[in-house]
């Protein structure tokens, strides 16, 4: 398998596309599919067949007929997918996290009808309970399912393959960190989880190295968009911020301000300020400042003793996040 830490051009790309999410997800998927149908039409079908429940990549279909297309405009509706072969037709609405409009199924059906008796309607989307009887595809199909199909056969591999395995794992490691396919349990998972036991340790011993005190528990979120797991950081009575890992990206070690303690006011000129001199960033949200380290590029830092490795965090990180916290806060 391709490292999953090794450049990737949909996750580079996903960062200026957040606000089009599903739109990104699917021209993704068109993309792959259209590649995958050019370079490895055997593989390619019964991807095809999936998509359109059926209906569409057949041994009878010629290859060279089936047309892929991205946000196909028909009387007003706008399906995300629209795959065709010769008089038949067939639509995939894609949902991410969005839930499906009322009568939205139930207008492309309508339309597509009108179009063609052979036609197909598919729903590619998390998973759910089914939806109401007049509002429902043909097919129900969850991001997982077809995740397993697009993996590349071995998907173990060690060495770069064909391009077109280059770009399928590529998109199969986006989907993932959007936790919308899996990748399989390996061997290494008891030394993970070791690992993590280790993280959770260091990351108390780095907040106790400045004198300050570590939350008393370990925070963990597993929501689906967001699981990260780090301990809180407090001066006295006062929670002044939160250092941890994303679990999606857990090569980056950060402190954030996280605004769990309502008896501290965040001051947002400060913030700026420090942005604007090139120390942290705003969160996404634009109500707490954070300050980020990719340990992938530090030297030798997962080689070394803990003391060392804390010594070295404490001063690249925790020791600035900190002072910018008191700032923040207009603590002494």
């Amino acid at each position: 398998m391709f490292a999953a830490n090794s450049p990737n051009l949909f996750g580079s790309l996903y960062k200026w596309a957040k606000r089009q999410d599903e739109n990104f997800c699917s021209e993704g998927l068109i993309y792959a599919l259209r590649l995958l149908l050019a370079e490895s039409p055997h593989r390619a079908l019964p991807v095809i067949r999936m998509l359109t429940n059926g209906l569409i990549g057949s041994a009878e279909d010629r290859v060279g007929a089936i047309q892929i297309s991205g946000q196909v405009v028909s009387n007003r509706k706008r399906p995300d997918i629209e795959i065709a072969c010769g008089t038949k037709l067939a639509w995939v609405e894609v949902k991410v996290d969005s839930p499906v409009a009322d009568q939205q199924l139930a207008n492309y059906k309508s339309e597509l009808l009108g179009r063609n008796s052979k036609c197909s309607l598919s729903l590619l989307w998390r998973g759910g309970d089914p939806l109401p009887d007049n509002n429902r595809p043909d097919h129900y199909l969850r991001w997982v399912e077809l995740s397993h199909l697009l993996r590349p056969d071995p998907y173990s591999m060690t060495t770069p393959g064909a391009f077109v395995d280059r770009v399928l794992v590529d998109y199969l490691h986006f989907l993932e960190s959007r936790q919308l396919a899996m990748s399989r349990v390996s061997s290494t998972i008891t030394k993970s989880i070791q690992d993590v036991a280790s993280l959770i340790r260091l990351l108390g011993e780095l907040v106790s190295s400045l004198g300050l005190t570590p939350g008393r528990k370990t925070n963990i979120s597993v929501d689906p968009d967001s699981p990260y797991l780090g301990r809180r950081v407090c001066k006295g009575d006062k929670v002044i911020g939160w250092v941890g890992v994303h679990l999606f990206e857990p090569q980056w070690l950060f402190f954030t301000t996280d605004g769990h303690d309502k008896g501290l006011r965040l001051n947002m000129d400060i913030a700026m300020q420090l942005v604007a001199d090139g120390l942290g960033d705003l969160t996404s949200d634009r109500k707490n400042w954070t300050l980020s380290l990719d340990l992938e590029n530090v030297p030798n830092l997962f080689s070394r003793e803990p003391s060392g490795q804390i010594s070295w965090l404490r001063e690249n990180l925790l020791e600035p996040a900190v002072s910018a916290a008191n700032r923040l806060y207009g603590l002494k």
